[in-house]
C-alpha cells in the first residue's frame, strides 16, 4: 500500500470517527436518550480529549500532501513566500 493511501486512511478514520462519535452524542440528546447537561459535558469531555489529536493529524495529512512545482529559475513557486516577500517590503511608517 502506498504511504499516500495510509495517510488518508489513517486520516480519514480518525475524522470520520470523532464526527460519528460527535453526531452520536447529539442524537441521543436530541431523542432525550441523555440528559442535555449530561450530554453537553460529555460531548465538552469529549471533544475536549480528542480535537487536539484529532487537529494534529489533519494539519500532518495536509502539510506532508502539499508539494511545490519548480519553475524555470530554479526557485520553487509558493504563494506564502510570495506574499511574505511582498509583506516585508511594507512602507517604514507602518512598522
Amino acid at each position: 500500500m502506498k504511504e499516500q493511501t495510509v495517510r488518508s486512511v489513517v486520516a480519514l478514520t480518525l475524522v470520520l470517527g470523532f464526527t460519528i462519535t460527535c453526531c452520536a452524542i447529539i442524537i441521543q440528546v436530541a431523542q432525550g436518550a441523555l440528559d442535555f447537561t449530561h450530554g453537553t459535558d460529555l460531548i465538552k469531555h469529549f471533544s475536549s480529549v480528542f480535537s487536539g489529536f484529532v487537529g494534529l493529524v489533519i494539519g500532518y495529512y495536509f502539510t506532508s500532501t502539499k508539494e511545490t512545482k519548480p519553475v524555470a529559475s530554479g526557485k520553487a513557486t509558493d504563494s506564502s513566500s510570495s506574499e511574505s516577500a511582498s509583506s516585508s517590503k511594507a512602507s517604514p511608517a507602518s512598522a
